[in-house]
């Protein structure tokens, strides 16, 4: 036993000065110790609520009426479900890693718990509604017995455990800095300057709280199965004197560690913790980045964390070992305002990395408003284009789009189909194609791009017809987000499947065996992935690709990418290829006339898109 101590549990006897202090633990509930925390922790809130209270009001009216039909509605609820979801049990990282999910479940969850359990503790101790608000945090230096609470014994385990939880968290932390492939993680982030430093407080935060409770139960024997237990092995090889001075030194390390985690966590990635919860309240609302400087576009640049996830989804950092333009580091050039040329431009904006982010920030939104923030002057002129008249009312109206005019192979295609079926149609762009706009919108030119929209919608509303049918992925993405048009729009995979099932056409299916390849903008972009295979199964047999649906690669030559070379778009098609051709089928299938002219360059099988392949089989 230690000198001094004459029962685990009572009053050091010889020390009169700490009697006197632990009856003023008892009546005040305080110490000095406790104002680095309290001093980061009012700093911080009100900061954010600075901060959040600017973004928000940022919001046009139409945004903010959105919003409060979310918020002040019973739909808060599953706001609240979202929360607790993402921001505590990080449910899609789980669904990636297991083991990654857990890490970061750990602490965020485990640090929450800690949180609610040390308040329901407190009040329910002192049975008092209100408790400073230090207290759940530094609770057993307050408050050394549980005798006569009735739930004394019970806390202590549930606290400890919970502590035992975050703890388990931090080593995981830890060990990824030196195997994240452990983790599913070929690359992890690079971390800036304030980063370090939040990290390494947000390291030392638990080990410490631990050392001080210990140190605590080694003095006052109040401590759980960890805390109790380490305490018993401090109390057996310290004197009294230098368990009070290790004590009280702990604490005082917890709280500056709290401070300096709540001090730099605006400036660094940790300010994802508080903004999250704000983005998918936002995301919710159908909130999306619509300018630069937007309230939305701020809650969700703020809410990323640089966990590095998205870091391999990216065919250009995995291929071509480029990483200016990784969203985990474009991201961060937008939180500074200092842009990059190749941040801004060399991405392809497929959506592999919105498919990875584990808080599904819109990346393309985001870097697309920035573009049209730094373009030149939108000065297009139009005025070539014909003046719309009225024409006759038709079933289908079949637009082909640019691309689809330089393979022609599936305008001829689809026009055979729609003949044999038997539909009523027209082919509005039959004698040259005028762009959807998507391109030029892509560059950053918004306004260009409208012209060229409007242009096209009256041209499209003069028909009248039940449905627009197209042959390129990108086309269907623009009609379906940008034109908001009184008709259905469909790709034409979708409309062969309709077709097949009302029986209008009948393929005669093959042995033949197809690869499909899903277009970025018809499947990630777009969520079609079932319907092209579908229709495949109907000609033939599908073989199942390595990566395919939300993980398929894209083929390399997106219009987006305006710093890649030819020599890049054909070494990612190349890559591709390898994934969808490892069981070797006969045929490589898709859905996009962009994609059938990367892959044509490059296959040794013959590439086919889906309507070629349907109207050989008729």
């Amino acid at each position: 036993m230690p000198s001094g101590l004459s029962q685990r549990g009572q009053y050091p006897q010889c020390d009169t000065n700490y009697q006197r202090l632990f009856k003023f633990r008892g009546t005040m509930n305080y110490h000095p110790f406790v104002l680095p925390f309290a001093v980061g922790l009012y700093g911080l809130i009100l900061y954010l609520i600075f901060r959040f209270g600017f973004w928000i009001a940022s919001l046009d009216k139409e945004d903010k009426k959105k919003l409060s039909k979310v918020v002040f509605t019973t739909k808060i609820f599953s706001i609240i479900r979202d929360v607790i979801m993402e921001v505590l049990l990080h449910r899609r990282i789980f669904k990636k890693n297991p083991l990654l999910g857990y890490m970061h479940m750990s602490l965020a969850f485990g640090w929450f718990l800690l949180i609610v359990g040390g308040t329901i503790e407190s009040k329910m101790h002192s049975a008092h509604a209100f408790n400073e608000p230090w207290i759940p945090i530094f609770y057993k230096y307050f408050n050394h017995s549980s005798e006569g609470f009735r739930y004394g014994e019970a806390f202590n385990f549930a606290m400890d455990f919970l502590l035992l939880f975050v703890l388990s968290g931090v080593f995981l932390a830890l060990y990824k800095r030196i195997r994240s492939r452990a983790f599913g993680m070929r690359s992890t982030t690079k971390q800036s300057f304030y980063d370090v430093f939040a990290l390494g407080a947000l390291w030392l935060i638990f080990p410490l709280r631990l050392l001080a409770e210990s140190a605590t139960s080694a003095i006052y024997n109040n401590g759980g199965f960890l805390t109790g237990s380490l305490g018993n092995m401090m109390a057996d090889v310290f004197p009294v004197s230098v368990l009070q001075v290790v004590e009280i030194n702990s604490w005082w390390a917890y709280s500056i560690a709290l401070f300096t985690f709540f001090v730099f966590l605006p400036m660094t990635r940790y300010l994802h913790i508080p903004t999250e919860a704000f983005h998918i309240a936002l995301k919710n609302a159908g909130l999306v980045p619509r300018k630069s400087n937007d309230g939305v576009t701020k809650f969700q640049v703020a809410s990323c964390s640089r966990c590095g996830v998205c870091i391999d989804s990216c065919q250009l950092n995995q291929h071509l070992h480029r990483k200016q333009m990784l969203p985990v580091y474009y991201i961060q050039e937008e939180r500074k305002e200092e842009i990059t040329h190749a941040g801004l431009r060399d991405c392809m904006m497929c959506g592999r990395c919105t498919e990875a982010c584990p808080v599904g920030l819109d990346i393309n939104a985001i870097r697309i408003n920035r573009r049209t923030l730094l373009s030149d002057k939108n000065d297009a002129n139009y005025s070539y284009l014909p003046s719309i008249k009225e024409e006759s009312k038709t079933e289908v109206l079949y637009f082909a789009g640019c691309m689809s005019h330089l393979t022609p192979g599936i305008k001829i295609a689809m026009q055979g189909i729609l003949d044999k079926a038997g539909v009523n149609w027209v082919f509005l762009d039959k004698e040259g194609s005028i762009c959807c706009g998507r391109p030029v919108k892509l560059s950053g030119k918004k306004e260009d791009a409208a012209q060229l929209m409007n242009w096209n919608k009256e041209k499209m509303l003069a028909y009248h017809p039940q449905v627009l049918v197209t042959s390129c992925p990108i086309c269907y993405k623009t009609f379906n987000e940008d034109y908001e048009l009184p008709f259905k729009v469909m790709h034409h995979s979708q409309y062969l499947k309709q077709l097949i099932v009302q029986g209008k056409i009948k393929p005669r299916k093959t042995g033949e065996k197809f690869s499909y390849h899903d277009p970025c903008e018809l499947g990630r972009l777009s969520g079609v992935y079932e319907d092209p295979r579908f229709v495949i199964r109907s000609a033939g047999s599908l073989m199942i690709a390595e990566e395919t649906k939300e993980k398929a690669l894209c083929c390399g030559s997106s219009l987006a990418h305006f710093n890649g070379s030819d020599d890049d778009r054909i070494l990612l098609a190349k890559k591709a290829l390898e994934s969808l051709t490892s069981g070797n089928p006969d045929k490589l299938v898709t859905a996009c006339p962009l994609c059938y002219k990367a892959f044509s360059r490059v296959s040794d099988i013959p590439v086919k898109d889906l309507s070629e392949v349907i109207m050989s089989s008729l």
